[in-house]
């Protein structure tokens, strides 16, 4: 049975999809993850193992009109932080540096079978959402 669930069943792989906002600060400065998220992580590992991975991040919110916010659930970070990373175009490179981080980072957590980085990446290409700065 083909599988697309982070929980344990009879599939053939797992897929684990993170679009909660990304770490940018912690990712960039290669800092401890925001522990909600290391929670979770955890949690997730713990409940798959033995299968393939698939590993997906989204660089854009669940809009999929603009660049991710924050990590969603990380009181952690200073609002200030917060605010200067949202303040960053898309096309940033801190920003990229950031989010190729917190890619491997994920990576390094999960040792997927495939990685998808472009979650939904596609809708940029639309004239009414294409307020996407990444396609430059």
């Amino acid at each position: 049975m083909l599988g697309v669930t982070p929980w344990l069943a009879d599939c053939d792989f797992v897929s684990h999809h993170f679009d909660d906002g990304i770490p940018f600060e912690e990712a960039f400065s290669h800092s401890s993850m925001p522990a909600t998220l290391v929670k979770d992580v955890g949690f997730r590992k713990s409940h798959t193992t033995g299968k393939p991975v698939l590993l997906s991040i989204s660089a854009l919110d669940l809009s999929r009109k603009q660049k991710a916010a924050y990590y969603r659930d990380a009181p952690e970070t200073p609002d200030e932080v917060k605010a200067r990373w949202t303040e960053l175009p898309f096309d940033h490179p801190d920003i990229i540096m950031a989010y190729t981080n917190y890619i491997r980072w994920l990576a390094g957590q999960f040792q997927p079978a495939w990685i998808n980085y472009g979650v939904e990446s596609n809708l940029a290409l639309i004239p009414e959402i294409s307020s996407c700065q990444y396609l430059e």
